[in-house]
């Protein structure tokens, strides 16, 4: 952890590691080497939110299952269940639940045609449920570089329409399922969450 504090804070992308707040810094990713990030030598995610200019890098905290939550050093976690997020903390607007199946069945090839389901609190902790319908709007190859690091990945795009809204999310997963790199929608609050892989 403290090599990839030192890391990190080299780039001016975060404090601490954790969120931050604010004008947006520059982009973290032109002044991070490979080499640097392969010496860390633990996972690393890097999360934005980019209608909030917010940075962030976070370390696996817990697995179980197919969940694998993240976290900041100031304690702001991000739950993805086969690389499909389904919960926050510490984000504010919080997702409180949700549901992978359909989407990641999408991601490995499968199902076109699928229901997601949204979960919030609200101010007087009522759960608000938020229903979608979802569609396969696009598969395609693609290579895309994680800070000097080429990968093969499949996109998945995926349209979500329900409760007046429209959700767009994509994802680049590798030929094992493993999602290098997507972009995911929080809540109406949060807006969008972009998220890579620099370190397997």
């Amino acid at each position: 952890m403290k090599t990839t504090l030192i890391i990190l804070a080299a780039t001016a992308m975060l404090s601490g590691c954790g969120l931050l707040q604010g004008p947006a810094p520059a982009d973290p990713r032109e002044t991070l080497r490979r080499a640097d990030l392969e010496a860390v030598g633990n996972p690393l995610l890097l999360a934005v939110l980019p209608e909030k200019g917010v940075f962030a890098s976070l370390m696996p905290l817990v697995r179980k299952g197919d969940t694998l939550t993240w976290v900041t050093a100031d304690g702001v976690t991000l739950a993805f269940e086969n690389g499909v997020l389904i919960g926050s903390r510490g984000l504010g607007d919080d997702l409180m639940g949700g549901d992978s199946g359909g989407t990641a069945s999408a991601i490995a090839g499968g199902a076109t045609r699928y229901a997601r389901r949204y979960g919030y609190l609200s101010g007087d902790n009522q759960w608000i449920a938020l229903q979608f319908q979802c569609e396969v709007t696009a598969r395609q190859d693609e290579t895309i570089v994680i800070v000097e690091h080429p990968q093969a990945t499949r996109r998945t795009d995926e349209r979500c329409s329900g409760e007046d809204l429209i959700v767009e999310n994509s994802y680049w997963a590798g030929s094992d399922g493993l999602v290098w790199k997507s972009r995911q929608w929080v809540g109406p609050e949060v807006g969008y969450l972009e998220t890579e892989r620099l370190v397997r």
